[in-house]
């Protein structure tokens, strides 16, 4: 946590020395000039807070069923649930406290309950939890519980349990399509000065120093956003670093050293005219394990979309990764299709897709992916960037192209229903796969129908 400390107390200072000068945008068309004499300061005198307790919260039902080629997953069905009621308490002195339990699982799911043998030692054996009178009950989990605290009029800081969420997520997301999210223990120095925006945190992912087997592992962050006009509505410069500390911990020495996998990048987005991008590119460096020689490391991703017209939008996303780009925590699900079979590690991708609005109720999104290997003398990966499949011969570049149906329907302001259907059709190298593994050739699908609640 050193380094979280050092960073916190470097941007207050900076933060607290800066505020009093000009910020002037008017070089990003549909920012502001320089104010005029007499105007209100660029940061307003914070207000006495009023204190109280806002309750809300959002619960999720679906049920998922995918049929995936045995290159890649067994056919399964399933039903699963979430519940997060949010508590939020505002203290007068403008800090407050968030909690925000999680109740989450797949219907007629096994788990780990705790028992005792013959002899009455301690055992963990793996059982029914639904309809077993025996089980304990499902452990309500914190999703987020956080302080987050004002230190002047800029900057705040925020310690404990949250979700970390930017740009799109290609990078860092709380993964909210799985059954239990992804949040992490974190303390972060957020500032706002003017239009800009930062963020300075470190995470702690694993804290394993003290156990047998030694490990820890920390994700350390900066992030910083511009809110602009229409040509560049925002603008993104992020640094992430993932640090891995995997080898035994002697009480005196750490022979292995950390491994270390360091994320740079920048985002643009802008809607100039009504037409509307989002341009992201991202560089990986760090240790062998995560980029082998470093070469390939990078990522970048372009979404072009069109002006609503008469309740249709049409969009082209175009995105590519080399072989040696290392995932760090992205979310999954959209990005690269619904059903979920490839990562981004050594791919190109194009999708055409088309966003309508038919009523105030009704909603449909349809998506066409085309899916390629950058290089054909490397394989495909899964959606975690790490496990390979497919063939290590074949030169086939083609993977497999996807389709994508959403239909949603808007019930009333808390309630909104949803369904989807999606289809991977594998190409040249994934045939080749399956033949020479003796396996039928045959598509993936993937199909799911949900009801989100909010309140």
């Amino acid at each position: 946590m050193k380094s979280a400390v050092f960073w916190g107390v470097f941007f207050t200072v900076a933060i607290a020395t800066a505020q009093d000068a000009p910020l002037n945008n008017a070089v990003l068309e549909g920012a502001s000039s320089a104010p005029p004499p007499n105007s209100a300061p660029a940061v307003a005198p914070a207000e006495k807070s009023k204190s109280g307790i806002k309750v809300s919260g959002a619960g999720r039902m679906r049920f998922e069923d995918q049929a995936r080629t045995s290159s890649f997953t067994t056919s399964r069905s399933y039903l699963s649930m979430r519940l997060r009621p949010n508590i939020t308490w505002d203290l007068e002195s403008g800090a407050k406290i968030v909690i925000e339990p999680q109740l989450a699982k797949r219907f007629g799911q096994e788990v780990y309950s705790p028992g005792q043998d013959a002899t009455g030692n301690p055992t963990v054996a793996l059982t029914e939890s639904s309809g077993n009178s025996a089980y304990p009950g499902d452990a309500i989990t914190a999703f987020q519980a956080y302080i987050d605290v004002p230190l002047g009029d800029v900057v705040r800081a925020k310690i404990g349990r949250m979700r970390l969420r930017y740009g799109d997520q290609f990078i860092l997301g709380p993964g909210d399509w799985g059954t239990y999210g992804r949040s992490f223990d974190t303390v972060m120095f957020s500032g706002k000065l003017g239009s800009l925006n930062l963020d300075l945190f470190q995470a702690k992912v694993a804290d394993l120093g003290n156990g047998a087997d030694g490990g820890d592992r920390d994700l350390n962050g900066a992030y910083l956003n511009y809110a602009g006009g229409q040509a560049l509505s925002s603008f993104h410069i992020y640094a992430f670093e993932r640090v891995d500390l995997d080898t035994k911990v002697t009480a005196t020495t750490d022979t292995g050293g950390p491994s270390r996998l360091q994320i740079y990048g920048l985002r643009l987005e802008g809607k100039p005219g009504g037409y509307a991008y989002a341009l992201e590119f991202a560089k990986g460096s760090g240790s062998t394990a995560f980029v082998g020689d470093g070469s390939n490391a990078e990522m970048w991703v372009l979404d072009l979309s069109t002006p609503e017209m008469a309740g249709h939008i049409v969009g082209l996303e175009a995105t590519s990764a080399g072989e040696n780009w290392s995932e760090l925590y992205p979310s999954t699900n959209k990005p690269l299709g619904r059903a979920d079979v490839l990562g981004r590690r050594n791919l190109s991708s194009q999708a055409l897709y088309v966003k309508s609005s038919w009523s105030e109720k009704w909603g449909t999104e349809f998506w066409a992916y085309n899916f390629q290997r950058r290089a054909t003398d490397r394989r495909s990966y899964g959606t975690n960037g790490t496990s390979a499949f497919g063939s290590a011969t074949s030169t086939a570049k083609e993977i497999g192209n996807e389709i994508d149906l959403v239909v949603s329907y808007k019930q009333d302001k808390a309630n909104t229903w949803s369904a989807a259907a999606a289809a991977f059709l594998p190409g040249a190298y994934l045939k080749d796969t399956l033949d020479q593994a003796g396996r039928d050739v045959r598509n993936s699908t993937f199909a799911y129908v949900m009801l989100e609640s909010k309140f």
